[in-house]
């Protein structure tokens, strides 16, 4: 009788983690409640089953919660000093956040293929810097891209300008309708799921491009997530009376110091923080001075250099993150 409370305690404590312990306790729990006898061979055989449904379930993990709602997948890709990150949505749209720089291309590619993803529904390049929008025409040339969303910033470096008018020239041939983000546009909205830009903001000029970012909100359920791109101080600052309550946010800049803002944090408040950076970069990033301000605000964090690719998935409610390393 005691062990069966032990593992139905121990199944209900699993089953926040989303996985099939939850069930394998349980159900050694049924196993131990059930009057079968308390011979030794009835014992024995009882001890047997304990066993083997522990080591499955502590060894096999379920892709999907066992909630009300399908599941919704976001893998921040390691791309190096660079940033990708892949929404895959319950009802299966797959968005694509920026592509890393042309020599990450292929491992963005295989990233995609190995979800079984052949089909971008929405390429986003959040600002025309080469390690955010190089890998691109890779892209372009390798899955079936039905819409192509960039700011409307005017201008862009010369470093630049052969991948964009690349990019340009792919979307032309391959007649993909290009979207301008603009501040509260709609980018999906199904099934209490919604994505929305916050910005860049419309009206206002920045010195920076950085600062002219495509910054996105996604809200499943009672999970949200905000994607930061190169945003600094300035444009965090535009977006302070919004509602940027998270629980993940894809901090700002590679982590770099004149981003992520303490007030900006306690406005997100978020429980996480993902940085995309570069192992040993030549920027010495993330700037120590970040880490302090998410540390102080008790955010766990996780990095691409020493986590590898970091997947979130959610059921609108919990959260599970697995790491690559």
């Amino acid at each position: 009788m005691v062990l069966a409370i032990v593992f139905f305690i121990a199944g209900t404590w699993f089953e926040y983690e989303g996985n099939l312990t939850a069930f394998m306790a349980c159900y050694i729990g049924v196993i131990w409640f059930t009057p079968f006898g308390k011979t030794r061979p009835v014992i024995a055989f009882k001890a047997l089953l304990t066993i083997l449904l522990t080591v499955l379930g502590t060894n096999y993990r379920l892709t999907t919660y066992t909630g009300n709602h399908s599941a919704l997948t976001i893998k921040y890709i390691d791309v190096g000093q660079g940033d990708s990150t892949l929404l895959e949505l319950p009802d299966g749209t797959t968005i694509l956040i920026d592509a890393g720089t042309p020599e990450e291309a292929q491992n963005v590619i295989n990233t995609l293929h190995s979800e079984g993803i052949h089909s971008i529904d929405l390429l986003v390049g959040t600002h025309p810097h080469i390690d955010h929008i190089g890998g691109m025409p890779a892209i372009l040339d390798s899955f079936l891209v039905k819409a192509y969303l960039q700011p409307e910033t005017g201008t862009y470096p010369l470093e630049t300008s052969y991948t964009m008018d690349l990019i340009a020239k792919k979307l032309d041939q391959s007649h993909i309708p290009i979207q301008i983000a603009t501040a509260g546009r709609i980018l999906y909205e199904k099934d209490s799921c919604t994505l929305e830009v916050l910005a860049p903001k419309p009206d206002i000029t920045m010195e920076d491009l950085n600062d002219y970012s495509i910054i996105l909100k996604l809200t499943y359920y009672n999970t949200a997530f905000l994607f930061m791109a190169d945003a600094g101080y300035l444009e965090e600052e535009t977006l302070l009376e919004e509602d940027l309550d998270c629980n993940v946010l894809k901090v700002g800049h590679h982590g770099s110091y004149g981003s992520t803002s303490t007030a900006f944090l306690k406005q997100a408040e978020p429980l996480y923080a993902i940085i995309s950076v570069g192992a040993k970069n030549d920027h010495n990033l993330p700037n120590a001075s970040v880490l302090e301000k998410l540390e102080a605000q008790g955010i766990a964090i996780f990095r691409t250099d020493e986590d590898g690719t970091i997947t979130v998935m959610t059921d609108g409610n919990k959260l599970q993150i697995t790491t690559e390393k």
